[in-house]
């Protein structure tokens, strides 16, 4: 698989995108480096992380296959203990390239500031996928993180709410996105053609 399509996996799973990195308030210089660096590692460890990238797209396919077989009753007991061997080697799978994604976050976060790698690990943490990035900046417990979406829904109907999600960091990560979007994403887009 090539590097720029391996970079952008490990981007992904690492839930970095150009407006997390604005949002911690890293530089389009800061953004160029850390997408360089991914590239750099995936192309120096190209092999590794291409090889745990295809181990598990391979058990990952057997598991979900097996799986359909035994949710549809046409498994047969082979099959069955196949799938319990199959999940064994996914979980093998997943950990090999968890240990790889690590080693390409810890190059992430020699490039951002200690300030911005506190912020990158709560934005990373908080709310579910759909909350908007500047919610995230805040780490809150789960009744929290539900009266924020409950907020956030009632919001959505143009009714302003002043109540959880309102706190002071989310009008910090918004000025952040607003500022520096558009340079992040220029330098992301530029690292990862390079």
């Amino acid at each position: 698989m090539p590097c720029s399509a391996l970079t952008r996996i490990a981007m992904s799973e690492l839930g970095l995108s150009p407006t997390v990195l604005a949002s911690v308030g890293a530089s389009a210089s800061q953004t160029g480096a850390i997408v360089g660096s991914v590239r750099s590692a995936c192309e120096t460890q190209n092999s590794g992380l291409d090889a745990a990238q295809d181990a598990y797209q391979d058990a990952l396919g057997i598991v979900r296959t097996l799986e359909g077989k035994v949710r549809d009753g046409s498994a047969t007991p082979d099959e069955r203990q196949e799938l319990d061997n199959a999940r064994t080697d996914l979980e093998v799978a997943q950990g090999y390239r968890q240990a790889i994604f690590m080693q390409i976050r810890a190059l992430i976060d020699v490039a951002l500031d200690p300030e911005q790698v506190q912020l990158l690990n709560v934005v990373l943490a908080g709310g579910s996928a759909e909350t908007p990035i500047q919610y995230k900046a805040v780490v809150r417990s789960d009744a929290e993180w539900s009266q924020v979406a409950a907020e956030l829904i009632v919001e959505s109907t143009g009714t302003n709410v002043n109540g959880v999600a309102d706190a002071p960091e989310v009008a910090v990560v918004e000025a952040l996105v607003a500022a520096s979007l558009a340079e992040v994403t220029a330098a992301w887009n530029t690292a990862l053609v390079n």
